[in-house]
C-alpha cells in the first residue's frame, strides 16, 4: 500500500524581476496566506546564501557567459512534495533522508552546479522544497533540453516518481479521467458484494426441508419400508454437501470482498489526499490572484497618473529616456550587461518584457520626478564644432564613446593636469568656483579641442565620471592579468591599458551600499593586487584614445596611447557581495555585546 503521490511543480522565470519577486515571496517578505507566521522560523536554506536568490543565480550565469536572448529562461523554479499522508507516516530522519533524495535527484538531471539555490518550507500544512536550477546545458542555457514541450514534462514527472519509489510514493494517474475511473471502480465493488449477499440468501433458500405431504409423495411405490427417518437422514447428507459448498462460496467470497475493500479504502485515501492537493492549489491560486490584483492595482494608478500614453507630453516621455540606465537598473534589481546605447524605456522594455507603452507607465511610476532628476546636475554648455571631425578625431571619438559607455555614467569631469612638476592641475567646468560638469555629448564635442591640448602642450587628460547611482573603483596598475581577475568573479565594467605595461581596471558598485565599506573594499582590492599607495575613491582616470605624456614611458619620440581592453557596462556582483560582507561584519562589531 502506498504512502501517496510524489508531487512536481515548476515554473520557468525569464527576467531577474521575475526570480526577485519569486525570492521574495519564498523568504516571506511579501504577504503569503497559506503560510503560519509562527512557523516561519522551521523554514531553513539548504543550498545558497539565505535570502538571496538573485545572487546565486547572477552568479551561475556570469560563469556561463555568452550572449543572453530575451527569451531566455534564466531559472527554473521547482516545487517538490507528497500527499500530506506521507509526512505524518515518516519520521523525522526519514524526511531528511527524503529532502537529501529529492536535492539530489535534481542535481543528477540539471548537474550539480546549475542547482544554485533551495530552501525547505515547513510553515505550510504540507511540508516542500523549493529550489532555483539555471536551465544549463552544453555550457549554455537551453531550457527546452529538460522541459521542451509536453512529452519531456511528461518523462520528468515520472523521473521522479521513479526516485520516490523508495519511499513509498507513486506517481500520479496520467490523464485527466483517472478520478472517474476511480469512482466506478468503487461502485462495481459494492455491486459485486450486494451480488455475493443475495447469492448466498438464494442458496439459504433452496436448502430449507421440504414438508411432510412433500416427502410421503417422493417415496417411490414398492418401497413402503423407506420412512420418514431414512428420508431425512438422506436429505441431511444432500443438506450438508450443500453446506460445505456455501462455506466455500461464503470463504471465497469473504477473501475476495476484503481484497476489494482494501483496494477501495486505498482509492477512497488517494481520493482523499488528491482533494487535500486541491484544496492547496485552490489556496496558492487564490495568493497568486491577489497579488495579481495587487500588482494589476499599482498598474492601473500608474495608468491612472499618466492618462492615456497620448496625454503624455514629449517632454515627460523625453525626460523619461533620459534617466540614468545604473539607476533604473539598481530598481530593476538588475546585475547583467546594459547594452550599448539602450536607454531607460529599452532598458525596462527588454528585462521586463514589457511592451512600449507599459515601461514608460513602469518609468513614470517608479521616477515620477523625472525632471528634477535629470536636471539635479547642472552641465557646461559647449557649442558644437562648426568643422568637420579629422579622421584621427573620428577614431579617438569612437575610443571615448565606447569608455562612456562602459561607465555608463551621464555627467563627467575633466582634468588637464600639466606634464610632471609643471603647474596645478586645470578643471575647465569649475570656472567660478562652482563646477559644472560636462553631459556625454559635451565631452564628445570636446575632443578636437582637448587633443590640441594633449598634443601640442603635452598635457594629460583625465575624466572623472560624476554619477549619483553608482561607484566606481579603479584597480590601478593591475598586477593580474585581466583573464586572471574575471576567474577571480570580478567583472570589470572598463579594463584599458594606460602605459606600455600598466593596465587599469574599474569595477562598477551600486550607490545603495555603505561608502565607508566600498572605501575600505577599495584600498584592500589595491593592496592586494593594484597599487598599494591608491587613495580617494572618485578617482580619475585617463581618456580614452590620448597620449600618455609621461616621459618615464617615452620611448624614442612615442608615448602610449590609452588602449581600450574591454568595455561592458555592467555592475559587478562579486565586489558587491564583498562590500556587503564588509557591512555585515561592521554590524556584527556594533551589535556586539557591550563592556
Amino acid at each position: 500500500m502506498s504512502k501517496g503521490f510524489a508531487i512536481m511543480r515548476h515554473k520557468k522565470l525569464k527576467t531577474m524581476q521575475s526570480i526577485h519577486g519569486s525570492s521574495r515571496h519564498s523568504y516571506r517578505a511579501m504577504r503569503t496566506p497559506n503560510a503560519d507566521p509562527e512557523r516561519i522560523s522551521l523554514n531553513k536554506t539548504i543550498i545558497g546564501t539565505a535570502g538571496n536568490v538573485e545572487k546565486d543565480v547572477s552568479e551561475r550565469l556570469n560563469q556561463i557567459g555568452g550572449k543572453k536572448r530575451s527569451d531566455n529562461v534564466l531559472c527554473v523554479e521547482y516545487l517538490l512534495t507528497a500527499t500530506n499522508k506521507f509526512f505524518h507516516l515518516i519520521s523525522q530522519e526519514e524526511k531528511e533522508e527524503w529532502v537529501r533524495e529529492n536535492i539530489q535527484w535534481l542535481k543528477d538531471i540539471h548537474g550539480e552546479e546549475n542547482v544554485v539555490h533551495a530552501l525547505l518550507h515547513e510553515d505550510e500544512t504540507t511540508p516542500h522544497i523549493v529550489a532555483y536550477v539555471v536551465p544549463e546545458h552544453a555550457g549554455k542555457l537551453n531550457c527546452k533540453h529538460f522541459l521542451g514541450g509536453q512529452k519531456k514534462c511528461s518523462e520528468l514527472v515520472t523521473s521522479h516518481a521513479n526516485r520516490n519509489e523508495r519511499f513509498g510514493l507513486v506517481r500520479g494517474v496520467k490523464g485527466s479521467l483517472a478520478t472517474h475511473q476511480r469512482v466506478r471502480r468503487y461502485y462495481s465493488h459494492v455491486n459485486f458484494r450486494q451480488e455475493i449477499l443475495n447469492k448466498l440468501l438464494k442458496k439459504t433458500k433452496d436448502i430449507q426441508p421440504p414438508p411432510e405431504a412433500t416427502w410421503k409423495e417422493l417415496i417411490p411405490a414398492g418401497r413402503a419400508q423407506i420412512n420418514r427417518k431414512l428420508f431425512l437422514k438422506n436429505w441431511k447428507k444432500g443438506v450438508n454437501k450443500s453446506i460445505r459448498e456455501l462455506a466455500e462460496v461464503a470463504t471465497d467470497a469473504q477473501v475476495r470482498l476484503k481484497d476489494l475493500e482494501e483496494k477501495v479504502e486505498s482509492l477512497e485515501h488517494e481520493v482523499l489526499m488528491q482533494q487535500k492537493v486541491i484544496v492547496d492549489l485552490t489556496s496558492e491560486r487564490k495568493r497568486k490572484n491577489e497579488e495579481i490584483e495587487y500588482l494589476e492595482g499599482n498598474l492601473s494608478k500608474a495608468y491612472t497618473e499618466i492618462g492615456e500614453l497620448e496625454v503624455l507630453t514629449k517632454e515627460k516621455v523625453s525626460e523619461l529616456r533620459k534617466l540614468n540606465v545604473s539607476a533604473v537598473a539598481q530598481m530593476l534589481g538588475y546585475t547583467g550587461e546594459i547594452i550599448r546605447k539602450e536607454n531607460a524605456i529599452d532598458l525596462v522594455k527588454r528585462v521586463c518584457d514589457f511592451d512600449y507603452e507599459k515601461a514608460i507607465s513602469w518609468l513614470n511610476l517608479h521616477f515620477p520626478n523625472a525632471e528634477v532628476i535629470n536636471s539635479a546636475v547642472d552641465y557646461v554648455q559647449v557649442q558644437e564644432s562648426e568643422r568637420l571631425f579629422t579622421p584621427i578625431e573620428k577614431a579617438i571619438k569612437r575610443k571615448v564613446e565606447e569608455q562612456v559607455y562602459a561607465l555608463g555614467c551621464d555627467s563627467f569631469r575633466i582634468s588637464v593636469v600639466p606634464k610632471d612638476g609643471e603647474g596645478n592641475p586645470y578643471v575647465p567646468g569649475n570656472v567660478t568656483g562652482e563646477e559644472k560638469f560636462y553631459s556625454r555629448k559635451d565631452l564628445i564635442n570636446n575632443i578636437p579641442w582637448l587633443l590640441a591640448i594633449n598634443n601640442k602642450e603635452d598635457k594629460h587628460i583625465y575624466i572623472t565620471p560624476m554619477d549619483k547611482d553608482a561607484y566606481y573603483v579603479l584597480i590601478d596598475d593591475l598586477r593580474i592579468s585581466p583573464a586572471e581577475l574575471e576567474e577571480r568573479g570580478f567583472a570589470p565594467c572598463l579594463v584599458q591599458k594606460t602605459s606600455w605595461n600598466s593596465t587599469q581596471a574599474i569595477l562598477k558598485l551600486p550607490i545603495t551600499l555603505d561608502r565607508k565599506c566600498v572605501i575600505k573594499f577599495f584600498n584592500e582590492i589595491n593592496k592586494e593586487i593594484g597599487d598599494a599607495q591608491m587613495t580617494g575613491l572618485r578617482h580619475p582616470i585617463r581618456m580614452a584614445g590620448f597620449w600618455n605624456k609621461k616621459e618615464k614611458h617615452k620611448k624614442g619620440e612615442d608615448y602610449p596611447i590609452v588602449q581600450i581592453e574591454k568595455a561592458s557596462n555592467r555592475f559587478c556582483t562579486k565586489a558587491t557581495e564583498e562590500v556587503r560582507r564588509i557591512m555585515d561584519d561592521k554590524n556584527a562589531r556594533n551589535e556586539g555585546p557591550k563592556i
